[in-house]
């Protein structure tokens, strides 16, 4: 389980809440989470290597984007 969180990493910018996925399956998982079952939409996204960073933009707080995480794994097959 250790795993699932060492993909996700949450920072703060001045533009809102970024959320880094390091793992591209997990990432294509994750947008297809938030845009299937969640219906939210992004301020953007930007390609990392081997992962994915979610905008979520300033209208979004950590606590939020830290609960669609734990909504994420638990619907997430292993």
């Amino acid at each position: 389980m250790t795993e699932f969180y060492e993909t996700f990493s949450l920072s703060g910018t001045e533009y809102g809440v970024e959320l880094i996925v390091r793992n591209t399956e997990r990432a294509d998982e994750f947008d297809d989470f938030l845009n299937e079952k969640c219906f939210i939409e992004l301020a953007g996204y930007k390609p990392v290597e081997d992962g994915m960073i979610f905008l979520f933009g300033q209208a979004s707080c950590s606590e939020k984007v830290k609960a669609l995480i734990e909504r994420f794994k638990s619907s997430a097959p292993m």
